[in-house]
Order: structure tokens, then C-alpha cells, then sequence
């Protein structure tokens, strides 16, 4: 009987620091599994640019377009 206490406190400790450590990251705004990376270009002109279309680097299809925006224009000489 005083091996399987010490197991259930085991097996609980070691839910209580897993989800320590994965409510720490969740907190701080990390995915742990996550396997995409994103990446930001600024093109002069993205004629035709739109969401989900594909992005090819030699010809090999390497991921999709996730958002497309405007990038604000600092040299307008906006009013403070």
C-alpha cells in the first residue's frame, strides 16, 4: 500500500509541473508544437497579392500568404 501513495504522488507531481511549465508559456504568448514561422515582406508594388496565395522559392511551393495589409506611410508629414 505505501508503494502505490508514493506512485499517485508521483504521477501528480509530475502533472503539477508539466502544467506549470506549459501555463508559463501559454502565458508568455508561446506555442510550444508549433512548427510555422512567419515572415514580413514590404514589396513597392504587390499587384495581385492576396490572402492564401502560394509562395514558391525556385519553384518548390514553401507556404501561403496569411495577411496582406498597408504599411503606413511615415513620410507624409502626418500633423503630432
Amino acid at each position: 500500500m505505501k508503494i502505490r501513495k508514493e506512485f499517485i504522488v508521483g504521477v501528480v507531481a509530475s502533472i503539477a509541473i508539466s502544467g506549470l511549465i506549459l501555463g508559463f508559456f501559454f502565458l508568455k504568448g508561446e506555442i510550444l508544437w508549433n512548427k510555422t514561422q512567419s515572415y514580413y515582406a514590404i514589396f513597392p508594388k504587390a499587384d495581385g497579392l492576396t490572402t492564401s496565395s502560394k509562395v514558391s522559392l525556385n519553384g518548390v511551393n514553401v507556404g501561403s500568404v496569411s495577411e496582406v495589409g498597408l504599411y503606413p506611410d511615415k513620410s507624409s508629414g502626418s500633423a503630432r
